[in-house]
């Protein structure tokens, strides 16, 4: 019986494992200020070949909503090996965050749709630059890429917070 019970539990971890291998990811965006904007740069990779996916920038949707509005105003590109990727940019309002924050219960975002995964071992580019007055009323922005697992439900693979006090005046850099 005992057996039986352990490769159940080495079946459960191995299937676990072996989905995870299939989560896009993304490291943690690089920042670059000036005294007119502020660019931020992150790099996707580990698309899963039979996924659908989101890549986008974007601001908690509760509370002011001017202030997730505001997210509009940034110039989004998407990049693969240096050259721009055409795709659809969308306006999608992420749910399903408590997983990543617990005070945040959605995100309205700037997307870009990718119809299909890129093949295996490519990374995609996001570039996002945001005038500098309005990166400054934000609180934070977010940065994620997220998947569609079926019925338009759309979860957050991975996902980065980004806290103003990275940007805020006295911090541009020459």
């Amino acid at each position: 019986m005992k057996a039986i019970g352990a490769l159940t539990l080495l079946i459960l971890v191995l299937g676990l494992s072996i989905h995870a291998q299939d989560t896009a990811t993304m490291p943690s965006p690089v920042i670059k200020t000036d005294a007119d904007e502020i660019q931020f740069t992150v790099e996707f990779a580990n698309f899963a070949p039979d996924g659908d996916y989101r890549l986008g920038f974007g601001s908690i949707k509760q509370g002011q909503p001017q202030e997730a509005d505001r997210v509009k105003e940034a110039q989004l590109l998407l990049e693969k090996s240096g050259k721009v990727v055409e795709a659809k940019l969308v306006d999608f309002d992420q749910a399903y965050t408590k997983t990543w924050w617990e005070e945040v219960e959605q995100l309205k975002m700037q997307e870009f749709v990718l119809g299909t995964a890129p093949p295996e071992g490519q990374k995609l580019t996001l570039r996002v630059k945001v005038p500098r007055k309005v990166a400054e009323s934000l609180e934070a922005v977010y940065i994620g890429v997220s998947r569609d697992y079926g019925g338009g439900l759309w979860y957050l693979e991975d996902a980065a917070k980004i806290e103003s006090s990275l940007w805020q005046a006295g911090h541009v850099r020459p």
